[in-house]
């Protein structure tokens, strides 16, 4: 996967448009929660700079209340606490060995995962998301 360096800050206005609304968290659904992200865009950004890329990334997330699972295709599955917010957002947090992310999923299935590593490195990924109810 070719990375291209940009000196500009890939994401913020994604970040910026997702987090709008985000101020307070709902009554969580009980009902079981599937969401299946593909993120298609990745900006890393290094002491020497930020480089950036195209990619085809699947992410599976389901959760239940403030329990989540998150299973990154290739890199493994995650514990993570969620927290649905009034507006139909939701944010699921979780660590890794090497850093702490947040993945944030708009009410319209736009998707916005941040990675702390910590080195202080950090990479943003951008997708979209498809939510379904599990019935059984």
């Amino acid at each position: 996967m070719p990375f291209f360096t940009s000196k500009s800050v890939f994401g913020l206005s994604c970040a910026a448009s997702l987090a709008t609304g985000l101020l307070a968290p709902s009554t969580l659904s009980a009902k079981p929660l599937h969401k299946v992200c593909y993120f298609t865009h990745v900006a890393k950004v290094t002491d020497e700079g930020m480089q950036r890329a195209d990619l085809s990334l699947r992410v599976d997330i389901s959760h239940r209340g403030l329990s989540g699972r998150v299973n990154v295709e290739g890199s493994g599955v995650y514990k993570a606490k969620a927290i649905s917010f009034e507006n139909g957002a939701t944010e699921y947090g979780f660590r890794t060995g090497v850093s702490k992310e947040e993945i944030t999923i708009s009410p319209q299935g736009d998707a916005l995962w941040d990675i702390r590593f910590f080195n202080e490195d950090y990479m943003v990924y951008v997708g979209t998301c498809d939510t379904t109810e599990v019935t059984s």
